[in-house]
């Protein structure tokens, strides 16, 4: 007996112990007062920004200032986006003495920002904004200059704190003779904006061909042209002519849905051309039907003038002209541009011209059929097409032509 009870004693003890211990846990648990050690997170200046020492003698301490408070808001976001790895890095940032040149260039991960620029334009702050964004891109050699330069526009105005103070802005629309492979800074950033607000949530242009230029290996403009159809299904000049509110030409499909309500007329024959490129190619090609094969001037040199004559057995009253693109359009476009024109002739000596036109006659998409409605009612037969330039350089591509009647 006396054993069961010193058991029992022993084991209200133990309880009593755990209780108090477990009392003693939860009032150190919820205690708001016991100290606790508090480790301080350095600000996005001091663990990324490195200034040169030259900085804030050159800029002057408002302007450098200004850089911190920028560069403080903007990093993490812009590396988050665009950096390779979405993660943030050290950058340096030089204060250039050059009394010309560009206002700010960078490389790897240094940005040099022309001290005399900014004592002239003390309020283009995001300057910085543009070139750090150039620091984030890390793109190998041979990038296309829209996404070069778009991307960096198109951060600065997103992310930019001092661009209306600076009256700094993007066009809502390219000069009339610009176009996506030869434009400008800031109409290649409005063009990245534009193309970004057209499919987002679909996907997000800006920042998704910012990282197909990153991928190791070519991203030239060829490789742009086909990631940018394979993503969307237009064609960058399509999409430019959007940018630019122009009508978007698609093409179609097979030469007798270009035709229409027409017929096309059967059995051309070729008479003459210039003289393909290298020799490679001739006249001849742009009737065989076939959509891999073409004919392939350079309109620069007089003795490869884009220029071919064919003729029918018979006069036709010509109404509508179909011309193709080349099965491989996408990356060598070289399309038909401005000027070109359509001439008629009954002899093959005098020429009436049919039709004039330029390089929004058709689109850098493979095997497509355009076409152009002729105001004639004039039966001819012999015709023939000279361009005197290509739409994208002084080269001119054309797979197949037809009349349609």
């Amino acid at each position: 007996m006396k054993k069961v009870l010193l058991i029992l004693l022993v084991a209200m003890t133990l309880a009593f112990v755990l209780m108090a211990c477990d009392e003693d846990t939860d009032t150190n648990t919820n205690d708001t007062t016991t100290d606790e050690i508090v480790v301080p997170t350095a600000s996005v200046v001091e663990r990324y920004l490195i200034m040169s020492d030259e900085c804030r003698e050159l800029f002057g301490a408002q302007t450098v200032a200004r850089f911190e408070q920028v560069f403080e808001e903007t990093w993490l976001d812009i590396t988050y986006n665009f950096a390779r790895n979405g993660r943030a890095f050290p950058v340096t940032v030089v204060a250039s003495p050059n009394e010309g040149g560009a206002p700010g260039w960078a490389s790897g991960t240094t940005t040099w920002i022309r001290a005399n620029w900014m004592q002239q334009r003390p309020n283009d702050i995001d300057i910085l904004v543009h070139e750090i964004a150039h620091n984030a891109q890390q793109y190998g050699g041979g990038r296309p200059f829209f996404i070069v330069e778009g991307v960096a526009e198109y951060v600065r105005n997103r992310w930019g704190m001092f661009n209306r103070q600076e009256g700094w802005s993007l066009p809502t629309r390219p000069a009339a003779n610009n176009s996506y492979f030869q434009t400008n800074h800031r109409e290649a950033g409005a063009f990245l904006v534009f193309l970004t607000q057209h499919f987002y949530p679909e996907f997000h242009f800006a920042v998704e061909i910012n990282r197909a230029a990153q991928r190791p290996g070519s991203f030239n403009l060829d490789d742009a042209r086909v990631w940018t159809f394979e993503k969307t299904g237009y064609t960058l000049q399509q999409l430019w002519d959007m940018f630019a509110r122009r009508p978007v030409v698609r093409g179609q499909l097979s030469a007798d849905e270009a035709a229409g309500d027409y017929t096309i007329v059967q059995n051309p024959i070729f008479v003459d051309s210039g003289d393909g490129r290298h020799g490679a190619t001739t006249g001849a090609n742009l009737f065989d039907g076939n959509p891999a094969t073409y004919f392939y001037a350079q309109t620069a040199l007089e003795n490869t003038q884009f220029w071919v004559e064919w003729r029918y057995e018979t006069p036709i009253v010509a109404s509508r002209f179909i011309i193709s693109t080349p099965a491989n359009a996408m990356t060598l476009p070289r399309r038909i541009g401005s000027p070109w024109t359509l001439y008629g002739s009954t002899d093959g000596n005098t020429w009436e011209q049919l039709y004039r036109g330029d390089g929004s006659v058709t689109a850098a998409v493979p095997s497509r059929y355009f076409f152009v409605d002729l105001d004639n009612e004039e039966a001819f037969q012999y015709f023939r097409l000279v361009a005197l330039r290509g739409a994208d350089g002084p080269f001119v591509r054309v797979s197949n032509i037809a009349i349609a009647s």
